[in-house]
């Protein structure tokens, strides 16, 4: 089984019982906030889960969020949540692989140490974003609690690669994009990368 199907079925098993963390709501809003994203631009909530960024990501006012998992499951219960919205669709798919619209920007929360081949992630994600496009990849907590989180479940080391300094992580995307924002404390971690 390659690497794709077990963090699949692993995402797929986690998914019923999969929480929202309401009490990490003000970080997510800040994390919005701080992407400053004008209204009616196209969002790619990428790792979307089951839908966690999707208020957030609407206080914003898109012409179109399109949120995208690898995992059915995941997509099945974030449609569940959020499929009144007609601006919102869903697509169960790789975001290597995917044939996605252009977006203005990409959304990645809570997700980034699960996309193992970061190197072709930053060309997918170059060719895909127009000239100023934006990537927003972030956590709710810093980077030592997640790797500490992903070394403690042991299940963790096959779907994951350890969080690296934001300054660390930039290294694929540096021909690309720059890095115009960034921070990684116990309460956040958050990278704003802007297409060249």
């Amino acid at each position: 089984m390659n690497n794709r199907n077990v963090i699949r079925n692993f995402f797929n098993r986690l998914a019923p019982d999969w929480m929202d963390e309401d009490e990490l709501a003000p970080v997510r809003d800040e994390i919005v906030r701080r992407s400053a994203l004008s209204e009616n631009r196209i969002i790619l909530d990428a790792g979307c889960g089951k839908g966690v960024m999707v208020p957030h990501l609407l206080s914003t006012n898109p012409s179109r969020l399109l949120e995208l998992d690898l995992s059915d499951e995941m997509i099945r219960l974030n449609r569940l949540r959020w499929e009144y919205d007609s601006r919102i669709s869903f697509l169960c798919d790789d975001i290597l692989t995917a044939d996605l619209p252009v977006p203005d920007a990409v959304f990645i929360f809570n997700a980034y140490p699960h996309l193992l081949d970061k190197t072709a992630l930053a060309k997918k994600l170059s060719d895909l974003l127009p000239a100023d496009g934006t990537v927003v990849i972030a956590h709710s907590s810093g980077k030592d609690f997640i790797n500490q989180i992903h070394h403690d479940s042991g299940a963790c080391e096959m779907i994951s690669i350890p969080l690296k300094s934001p300054l660390e992580e930039y290294e694929p995307y540096g021909k690309y994009f720059s890095l115009t924002d960034w921070e990684d404390s116990d309460r956040l971690y958050y990278m704003k990368l802007t297409r060249k």
